[in-house]
């Protein structure tokens, strides 16, 4: 695994670039506004619930990222978007395999509202923010929030789980063609965080004397990918680590960070140099051309 060190240091001026943090009014999304207006950004604050606290040079606009309408009003309200950091989730029931029954006796539809947060408004952030990156031609960042639980999934919270396996199959799928168009895409899997969306696990952790993450390490962890540079990139379809093409430098691309306790890991790119294990050499020899019958030989110019 490729370790990190990251610090408010590593991250630049960002003057005059234009944000929006989903759930950017609390806890991870709260933090990464906090660091991205240190450093002098603007940022939209896209969150159902007003802010805890003022933050210099960020606005609250209030939407509900499972609403197309929401979201596309308040990317109108920002104006210009240079990083967008797709945040807002919620856990879900962890009682959702039991049984509730209506007035009648029959089963009731479980809800699916994670699916519609987690999943589907994560979609909708990407579609929008890459609209509009289009639209300026000066290119741009989208980092999604993904979870820890990608690495090992949580037995309790399977709707949970599933949308951030989603989460990370968008970042799989778009980080070789969104760089075409100076567009990076990137996520972080934080592990337990100390935010309200575990609330209920803290006195559990705090009887073991176990520390959570904080929203700060998460913060930066996501403010790092939106604006970081590599000396290598993530191999292109149909090519390994090895190849020449993927020795290339360039802006931060196609890579997620696991974040725990102060530890940052970048994942990705020790997960691909592995692929011939997992799946044995023969089939991944056949892997790669079949992934370049279907994708096609992609091989975009770094920027």
């Amino acid at each position: 695994m490729t370790e990190l060190h990251i610090t408010e240091n590593d991250i630049p001026r960002l003057d005059g670039k234009v944000a929006i943090v989903t759930g950017g009014c609390a806890g991870i999304g709260l933090a990464t506004t906090k660091i991205l207006t240190s450093k002098g950004a603007t940022v939209i604050m896209a969150d159902l619930a007003s802010p805890s606290e003022t933050v210099e040079n960020a606005t609250w606009v209030k939407t509900d990222v499972s609403s197309w309408d929401s979201l596309k009003a308040t990317f109108k309200a920002a104006g210009r978007v240079d990083i967008v950091v797709a945040n807002a989730g919620i856990l879900g029931d962890p009682n959702w395999l039991d049984d509730k029954l209506d007035e009648t006796g029959e089963l009731m539809k479980p809800s699916t509202s994670v699916i519609d947060v987690n999943i589907v408004g994560v979609a909708m952030c990407i579609k929008l923010g890459v609209s509009y990156m289009r639209k300026q031609g000066s290119g741009g960042s989208i980092v999604l929030v993904a979870s820890g639980i990608v690495y090992e999934p949580g037995a309790k919270v399977p709707l949970y789980a599933a949308s951030k396996f989603a989460v990370t199959g968008m970042l799989r799928s778009l980080r070789q063609s969104l760089i075409n168009e100076d567009i990076t895409i990137n996520a972080v899997a934080p592990g337990v965080t100390s935010t309200q969306i575990v609330s209920s696990f803290e006195a559990v952790f705090a009887a073991k004397n176990e520390p959570m993450g904080t929203p700060h390490e998460a913060g930066l962890a996501i403010v790092y990918s939106a604006v970081a540079r590599e000396k290598s990139r993530i191999p292109a379809t149909g090519t390994t680590t090895e190849d020449a093409v993927n020795k290339q430098s360039g802006r931060w691309n196609g890579r997620m960070i696991y974040t725990l306790k102060g530890m940052f890991t970048e994942t990705e790119e020790p997960f691909l140099a592995l692929k011939n294990q997992w799946v044995g050499e023969k089939a991944f020899q056949e892997m790669k051309t079949q992934e370049l019958l279907f994708h096609g030989p992609a091989f975009p110019a770094r920027v």
